[in-house]
């Protein structure tokens, strides 16, 4: 994730948009806490916010549903897609680079940690990225991603532990997910649109 306070206010807007895009009820209320590493969480049920930030949660009326839009937020060509990954009960939030070069969604394996996937039921993988280089990882396959209106379930995701600096995104959403859509990305606005 990218540092600073206004890049943490911009991606925390962003999703909660799609948090109110994704909702099915007008009167649907989101919760926002920041865990003590400054991530800005939003949740749609109080039972998912841990005891030590329910004294600091916000909550936020939710509204219809957006229809086919995703909002993103765009850094040069870069398209980052706010998402959200459950497994076994557990959900997180990430932001991933669309990348449509890279065959699997591939996920720091530190936010994949939040999930609980068990070690058990990932395997060793590895592959070669745009640079040439090599990268070592856990394939894992989870319950469900999803982005804006959509939703897959039973989804492959590669953990991969984050090498180096702190990038403005969490991993890479990939063509497991992206050749299942038709969508059009506004550069312009910020969005996706899907058909």
């Amino acid at each position: 994730m990218q540092c600073g306070t206004t890049a943490n206010l911009i991606q925390a807007l962003i999703i909660f948009l799609v948090s109110v895009a994704i909702s099915v009820s007008a009167d649907a209320e989101f919760y926002k806490y920041t865990d003590r590493d400054g991530t800005i969480h939003f949740v749609d049920d109080p039972g998912k916010i841990p005891r030590q930030y329910a004294k600091k949660t916000k909550s936020y009326a939710g509204g219809q549903a957006a229809g086919n839009v995703t909002y993103v937020r765009i850094v040069g060509n870069q398209v980052l897609v706010p998402v959200t990954l459950g497994y076994n009960g557990n959900r997180v939030q990430a932001t991933l680079l669309l990348d449509t070069g890279a065959t699997v969604t591939a996920v720091d394996s530190d936010i994949v940690a939040g999930l609980n996937v068990e070690n058990s039921k990932t395997r060793s993988i590895s592959g070669r990225v745009a640079g040439g280089g090599i990268v070592s990882g856990r394939l894992a396959r989870i319950d469900f991603i999803e982005v804006g209106p959509h939703r897959i379930s039973d989804f492959d995701i590669a953990a991969i532990p984050h090498d180096g600096p702190r990038e403005n995104h969490d991993g890479l959403l990939g063509m497991n997910f992206l050749r299942n859509f038709h969508y059009k990305i506004d550069f312009e606005n910020q969005k996706i649109h899907w058909r």
